[in-house]
């Protein structure tokens, strides 16, 4: 059996998540993911995640600390309700599409409240979530001599 490099990816995703040896308990045997990219400019961090298909009202930002959390949720066409995929008379017979809860978290450098201290943005366009996180300013140090007295500590 001859594998192309595409090939390859696929059938290690496939053979962790479906074997369920790196899976949650709690989420099943297969827990869908999406691709994401994080930037850094001298003022923000940028991420950007692949949702395609995921409506605006299923995804969930949620910033922890310095951790900052996506969820979404993107459910199979024959379970949106007024889809005509309802129709008792329609039978699949390809399902490749993923769907289910996804979640990423990502750990900021450099961060230490995510919550309090940092002005947090997303906006969400053609399948496309974007999140921006103002960096902190950074703390200037002083430096400063200490005098050394006679007594012990």
């Amino acid at each position: 059996m001859s594998l192309t490099r595409r090939e390859f990816p696929s059938l290690f995703d496939h053979f962790f998540n479906d074997a369920g040896l790196f899976r949650n308990p709690d989420r099943g045997p297969y827990y869908p993911s999406f691709n994401i990219d994080l930037q850094e400019t001298p003022t923000h961090y940028v991420i950007r995640a692949d949702l395609p298909g995921v409506p605006r009202e299923s995804i969930q930002v949620e910033a922890l600390e310095d951790v900052l959390t996506i969820r979404a949720e993107k459910k199979p066409d024959h379970l949106i309700e007024g889809k005509e995929a309802n129709s008792k008379d329609t039978r699949q017979h390809i399902t490749e599409r993923s769907y289910g809860k996804m979640e990423r978290s990502i750990r900021l450098p450099g961060v230490d409240n995510l919550e309090a201290d940092h002005v947090v943005e997303a906006g969400y366009e053609n399948g496309v979530l974007t999140v921006k996180v103002r960096k902190p300013e950074e703390k200037k140090r002083k430096r400063r001599t200490v005098e050394i007295g006679r007594s012990r500590l």
